[in-house]
């Protein structure tokens, strides 16, 4: 049977049919192109976030190829066993005379003082205080070889290259904050503006000792590649950013000083541990004309005054910053609690004395009602009753982070 030439190939009813449909087709086409764009979004977000977990995980607890702090502090030595001091010494301990010896040096025998008290600092902390511990010594021997000048000063940062590894070779910043930042704020400007550290047991010259004037001063920043549509981490950690050993270096080598930067968050809070080993009594044995070294003899020497303040005790110079209320506690105890006036230098003996112990000892320092976003300083002033060889490592709440984009580099 012909067809007619008048005849329509769909009627009405099949055309309203097929309008829903088509509105549905289309409708399946967006949702569809939505969730392709979301699962791109969602692998690249979830891609950068591992990545970032991954960094932060071992950047904290390897101390091989992360900052964190290596246990056996073996690495600290740098090939020295020695640390040699210039001093000049009080009348006692000066040579039969041949002339002027304005200057004496000592040797202060790394392997013998400073390993075994890093190692006992760390473990003692550990029971304190949680958190993974990040060391500016194992930075220190990472970082870049050339320098940055930041404010007129030359400057080391992190190797970026190094950490390049850990990244997979996608983009990304690194940093050791003190206190909690938002992600915009992480730059090399930002970072430097806090704090330079100085670690000061790294033999330069290669001369076979580490002497007094050695220091590496480092930002605690590394950045790679172009960055965009960064995924952040942070990390809450303990960063030891001051590790020192030398002679005692006040009033005939029977005082030290420890001075303790204290930054305050926005709400005016801060804190520091310092941990410092128990003033011990030291065999001195003569080497030659104008040395001499010192060796352990493992018996506590007598601690007859401990003052604090936050001004040092031996410069005229105030410092206003740490108006606030301060408290200190020793290995856990509290022995102090209240507030310093800008000059004042109090004696806290009675309480700080009786919770020290032979080895290590964990100083917590505490800021609260203080002027927020603000740096300070307390004064630790120490006597014993002799000289004697002063160790300590400075270590203060901080924030790992770790700052991801997508996009490999080359």
């Amino acid at each position: 049977m012909a067809l007619k030439k008048d005849s329509q190939l769909f009627t009405v009813d099949l055309l309203l049919a097929l309008v829903p449909l088509t509105i549905v087709l289309g409708l399946s086409a967006n949702i569809m192109s939505g969730i392709v764009s979301s699962q791109l979004e969602y692998a690249t977000s979830y891609e950068k976030s591992r990545i970032a977990l991954d960094m932060g995980s071992v950047l904290s607890r390897n101390s091989e190829l992360g900052l964190a702090a290596d246990i056996t502090a073996s690495g600290d030595v740098v090939g020295s066993p020695a640390i040699r001091q210039r001093w000049t010494p009080p009348p006692l301990y000066t040579p039969p005379p041949i002339g002027p010896r304005p200057m004496i040096f000592t040797q202060i025998n790394v392997t013998e003082w400073w390993v075994p008290f890093k190692r006992e600092s760390l473990l003692r902390i550990s029971t304190v205080d949680g958190r993974n511990i990040l060391d500016i010594a194992t930075m220190a021997r990472n970082r870049n070889t050339s320098t940055t000048l930041i404010g007129g000063s030359e400057v080391n940062l992190l190797n970026a290259s190094l950490l390049a590894i850990l990244s997979g070779g996608y983009p990304f910043r690194v940093a050791v904050l003190p206190l909690p930042r938002k992600s915009s704020d992480l730059t090399l400007a930002s970072v430097a503006g806090i704090m330079f550290y100085n670690y000061s047991l790294v033999d330069l010259d290669g001369n076979g000792y580490i002497e007094e004037d050695e220091v590496v001063t480092l930002v605690p920043y590394a950045e790679y590649g172009t960055l965009v549509d960064l995924f952040t981490l942070e990390l809450p950690v303990l960063f030891m950013f001051d590790e020192r050993v030398d002679l005692s270096r006040y009033s005939n080598f029977t005082e030290d000083v420890y001075e303790v930067p204290v930054l305050t968050d926005s709400g005016g809070r801060g804190a520091v541990f310092l941990i410092f080993s128990h003033p011990e009594v030291i065999n001195k044995s003569w080497i030659k004309g104008n040395e001499f070294a010192l060796r352990k003899t493992g018996i506590p020497m007598a601690v007859p005054e401990v003052t604090i303040s936050r001004r040092h005790p031996y410069s005229t110079s105030a410092d206003d910053a740490l108006n606030g209320t301060i408290t200190i506690s020793v290995n856990s105890v509290e022995v102090f609690s209240g507030t310093l006036g800008n000059t004042e230098n109090r004696s806290i003996t009675e309480t700080f004395v009786a919770e020290l112990r032979p080895g290590a000892n964990v100083v917590k320092v505490e800021v609260s009602n203080c002027t927020p976003n603000s740096t300070g300083r307390l004064f630790v002033r120490i006597k014993g009753t002799d000289m004697w060889v002063s160790q300590r490592i400075l270590m203060m709440p901080a924030h790992l982070v770790v700052a991801v984009s997508g996009g490999r580099v080359g």
